[in-house]
């Protein structure tokens, strides 16, 4: 949790150092949508935003509303590392919550990219010359309705005068298995699922590519943004580069 604020707060820092409040373009505030998808006990599937507290229900919000408006403040207890004992000490902490976890069903991934492409199009009719979005989809299973493939590609036409809506897959497990993080190919992949996750991400941008060199990763030329058997420190590495690199290329 202390990562993932620190991953947050750093992104917001990024992006008011340019757009919305205190930043040369106050009245570009960066909008961010959280789009849970899972099925109820009857298979229907469940599309909806998740953001919770003052943000509920809204497909999209500004980043500077998401950093005023978290659903609740929880106190925990972080260890950390004393430097003068070098023993571990507990350290109170104050943890903004937005989203918390919630399991149920099968994963409608079909659906929830039909979704995105309804919110995505309008934004995009909304501001034709802005810096295209950028999809992370976050997921712990292969599509449970149909082949997701053809509604990614809808997803990836999209686009501004300023390029095509950028889609980056994640696939979380907790397998012993190595991650197979940015591949240049197909090949090698382990199954099914990682290769359709590969075919549906859109290669690296060269800042993003940069990015991720520069974290230490080994990247081929035609990279893509893609992570499988993604553990929480390879997800939040993912959604760090992610940001900085988006930042760089507005």
């Amino acid at each position: 949790a202390a990562r993932g604020r620190i991953v947050f707060e750093a992104a917001c820092a990024d992006c008011h150092g340019t757009y919305g409040e205190g930043g040369s373009y106050p009245e570009k505030l960066v909008p961010i949508g959280v789009i849970g998808y899972r099925t109820d006990q009857s298979a229907a599937p469940i599309i909806q935003p998740i953001l919770q507290g003052p943000l509920a229900n809204r497909p999209l919000v500004s980043i500077t509303d998401v950093g005023n408006s978290p659903a609740r403040i929880d106190s925990t207890v972080q260890q950390m590392h004393d430097e003068e004992t070098g023993q571990m000490i507990e350290v109170p902490t104050d943890t903004p919550v937005w989203v918390d976890p919630y399991a149920e069903g099968s994963t409608p991934m079909c659906h929830v990219f039909h979704y995105a492409h309804g919110i995505l199009s309008q934004w995009i009719m909304q501001h034709p010359s802005s810096f295209p979005p950028i999809v992370i989809h976050i997921t712990d299973g292969e599509s449970q309705d149909g082949d997701p493939l053809p509604y990614a590609e809808a997803v990836k036409a999209l686009a501004t005068s300023d390029g095509n809506v950028l889609l980056f897959n994640c696939h979380l497990s907790m397998s012993a298995i190595d991650p197979f993080v940015f591949p240049a190919s197909d090949q090698g992949l382990p199954d099914d699922l990682a290769r359709t996750l590969f075919h549906m991400s859109s290669p690296l941008p060269e800042p993003f590519f940069r990015s991720a060199v520069q974290e230490g990763y080994q990247l081929q030329p035609g990279a893509r943004g893609m992570a499988f058997n993604a553990d929480m420190v390879v997800l939040i590495n993912f959604l760090d580069m992610g940001t900085r690199a988006a930042v760089q290329l507005r």
